[in-house]
């Protein structure tokens, strides 16, 4: 009989360390929309570059998303690494891409009031912490999050 081990290469994340007894003590960060395979997709796909912290916040969250979203995330981004993005297409195609660029722009604008609305919520909810559910600073990366989505708009 085989016995399953669904903690097996746990070992690997950031975060958990071993105790004596052989256990693993689990130190993950809570629930976060950072964890969102959606998201981090949309930001791959309209080329929103996010500075330092968070690209690694980022990065950080595909390893509590599940196998095959983690995956498929990594797998777009590979599959558009080398090519030009939306913006640089746009960019080349120039004055007759007016339409082009306005689409573009209404779906950066949606992930900018997605963002917005995210960050008034967790403004609701976790207004006596610093700390967020991802144990980061999340006003500062909130607001730097969206702050590259509404810098991504075509002009």
């Amino acid at each position: 009989m085989e016995v399953a081990k669904p903690w097996e290469g746990l070992e690997a994340v950031t975060g958990l360390s071993s105790l004596s007894s052989g256990a693993w003590l689990n130190q993950c960060k809570g629930p976060s929309a950072g964890q969102s395979t959606v998201i981090l997709l949309l930001d791959a796909l309209l080329a929103v570059p996010h500075a330092h912290a968070g690209a690694a916040f980022q990065e950080e969250m595909l390893l509590y998303m599940p196998a095959g979203h983690r995956q498929m995330v990594l797998d777009f981004r590979a599959r558009w690494k080398g090519l030009a993005t939306i913006p640089e297409i746009v960019s080349k195609v120039g004055e007759d891409a007016a339409g082009l660029q306005q689409a573009y722009n209404e779906a950066v604008t949606a992930l900018g009031d997605l963002r917005r609305f995210h960050l008034a919520t967790v403004r609701r909810y976790l207004v006596r912490t610093s700390k967020g559910t991802g144990a980061t600073t999340w006003r500062k990366l909130l607001q730097a999050m969206l702050d590259t989505t509404a810098a991504s708009l075509l002009r």
